[in-house]
């Protein structure tokens, strides 16, 4: 909190969301897993779309102007050390992978690979804009925030409570716009780095 408090006012929104970004982004494995493949979640149609929405909705207003969803972003997240990784991503000033090391533990490799698998064998929705969307937070790369803003900036808390068939296609013009950009990747033209 002093850090925040010793930077201009004009900065410390901007930081602060980073870091709840992060933070969202290193818990995200775990969350989409549990809503991906509780039976009980399932059965009481509790999905993850509104994990997603909250993770693009702190790295989103990190980086771009969001008036509409500034006020409603708030996160908390636990782990044994957080505030060394809170520390490293204030330090850092830079986004790059999401784990510093280039390793993410296994245990949330495993969760996240379990998760992409249910959330792909999805009879109800399509998930490929949120899966994409991970996929590049963890690699550091360019997830498209102005472009994601103006969907974000539509939505209201009352959309957030509809099933996933109502939230995930609103976001098919990112969903285009990513597997344009990671075709002309595979080709050697574009550069996906996120600064």
């Amino acid at each position: 909190m002093r850090y925040l408090e010793g930077l201009p006012d004009s900065e410390q929104r901007e930081v602060a969301a980073g870091v709840a970004f992060s933070a969202a982004a290193r818990v995200l494995a775990i969350a989409a897993h549990d809503f991906a493949t509780s039976s009980v979640l399932i059965k009481r149609d509790l999905t993850a779309v509104a994990i997603f929405g909250a993770l693009s909705i702190a790295g989103v207003a990190a980086l771009t102007s969001t008036p509409a969803i500034a006020s409603g972003t708030s996160f908390a997240a636990t782990a044994a050390n957080i505030w060394d990784v809170v520390r490293l991503d204030l330090a850092d000033g830079e986004h790059g992978p999401l784990w510093r090391n280039g390793e993410m533990p296994n245990a949330l490799v495993q969760a996240w690979a379990d998760a992409k698998t249910a959330l792909g064998k999805d009879p109800k929705a399509d998930w490929s804009f949120w899966i994409a969307l991970y996929e590049r937070v963890l690699a550091g790369c360019d997830f498209l925030p102005n472009e994601m803003a103006p969907t974000l900036n539509k939505l209201r808390k009352e959309d957030w409570k509809k099933d996933p068939a109502h939230i995930n296609p609103m976001f098919d013009e990112v969903l285009a716009l990513y597997r344009a950009q990671d075709a002309a990747f595979a080709a050697g033209g574009l550069d996906l780095s996120a600064n």
